[in-house]
């Protein structure tokens, strides 16, 4: 494989959808890196008064109009997807990034939209490297359980339970978490995708000293790590208060998540800052590998402010396509290995204690040893 830091991509790094907040950090890290980038999206006035804000180029233009988005792309070394939700648009940007010889990366997070992407590619010759969750859950959820699994071998089982530390807490992101809550719950049992209720599983972990539990929910991290361990069984959580846990349970966030204008109303409302002057944030990442005899491996993965994360991951997965250009659609890990998730920075994996027991899950019987610093 082709360092991208031995070789630039030839061409900028096209962002579509770069007036998000996700965007235009992306956008931000790659300048810091030497980059050329180029802003893109379909809301002129955003994309003109991000341009101007950031002193980047940028060029408006519609996923519907395949003509002048093809025109768009072609001269990019990648484009990287920012634009939701992406069960709309993934199609139209991937189809054009194939025709036109450009490698796709995107921060899709949402089990649906993968396992669409997957059938989608199923029926269609990619000339591209086309590489979905590019972002903090997938990249690092998917890196920590391949780390965990390396050291039993083959894995019949994984967990997956995620901290994110948040600074500002966009609308786009609310919104992508409820539509997350207004599907079904979802497992892999047996090899294969089983639906059933939300927050229907916990599982706990000591993570720096403390008790960490972590409800079940249908996240990409599913089909991520199903793909690249070839585990029969995983199950991926984020951490939760007890009520928030019952709340998920009862399934009334669900039902309210189904309406778009409830989703849109709930998605302003829950948008926050946590942003304060000189705080160190740390978002983990928690996995657990068991094989066939009982043997287990845990691996713990500390980094920084989680949307600042995503952005220094997604320009290098930007980065490495762009030069070593292998088509066809591939987790994060499938494509990178596992030892891409050390890579981006702020990320270290975290001392496990030999012989700590940690907390059995009530409804998965899974335990997990303490992890600390």
């Amino acid at each position: 494989m082709n360092s991208s830091r031995d070789a630039s991509p030839p061409g900028a790094l096209l962002v579509y959808g770069a007036y998000g907040k996700t965007g235009a950090t992306i956008a931000k890290v790659a300048a810091a890196l030497g980059r050329d980038v180029v802003l893109s999206g379909s809301d002129h006035d955003r994309l003109q008064r991000l341009a101007v804000e950031i002193g980047m180029p940028a060029v408006a233009v519609r996923l519907d109009d395949q003509a002048a988005l093809r025109e768009v792309i072609r001269p990019a070394a990648c484009v990287i997807n920012v634009a939701g939700p992406f069960g709309t648009t993934f199609r139209p940007m991937v189809e054009a990034c194939s025709a036109e010889g450009v490698p796709y990366v995107d921060l899709n997070g949402e089990l649906d939209v993968f396992r669409a992407m997957e059938d989608f590619a199923a029926h269609r010759q990619l000339k591209v490297p086309v590489l979905p969750g590019a972002g903090f859950g997938v990249v690092a959820g998917e890196g920590a359980a391949m780390l965990a699994a390396s050291m039993i071998g083959q894995p019949r089982r994984v967990w997956v339970g995620l901290m994110p530390d948040l600074g500002t807490r966009s609308p786009g992101a609310v919104a992508s978490t409820l539509r997350t809550l207004a599907q079904r719950g979802a497992v892999v049992e047996k090899g294969c995708f089983a639906e059933e209720r939300v927050a229907r599983r916990s599982f706990s972990a000591i993570i720096g000293g403390r008790p960490k539990t972590f409800m079940s929910m249908p996240l990409g991290e599913l089909w991520a790590v199903r793909r690249s361990t070839g585990a029969s069984s995983v199950i991926a959580g984020v951490v939760g208060t007890g009520p928030e846990r019952i709340l998920m349970q009862s399934g009334v966030l669900g039902v309210a998540a189904r309406s778009e204008k409830l989703r849109q109303l709930l998605a302003a409302r829950m948008s926050r800052s946590n942003s304060q002057v000189g705080r160190v944030f740390e978002s983990y990442v928690w996995a657990c590998a068991e094989d066939s005899a009982g043997k287990r491996a845990e691996v713990v993965l500390q980094m920084g402010e989680g949307y600042q994360w995503s952005a220094e991951a997604a320009v290098r997965i930007a980065e490495h396509v762009a030069t070593d250009r292998r088509p066809g659609l591939s987790t994060p890990g499938q494509y990178l290995g596992k030892g891409f998730v050390l890579s981006v920075p702020s990320t270290k994996m975290l001392e496990i204690p030999a012989g700590a027991f940690f907390g059995h899950g009530a409804k998965d019987e899974s335990q997990a040893r303490s992890a600390r610093p």
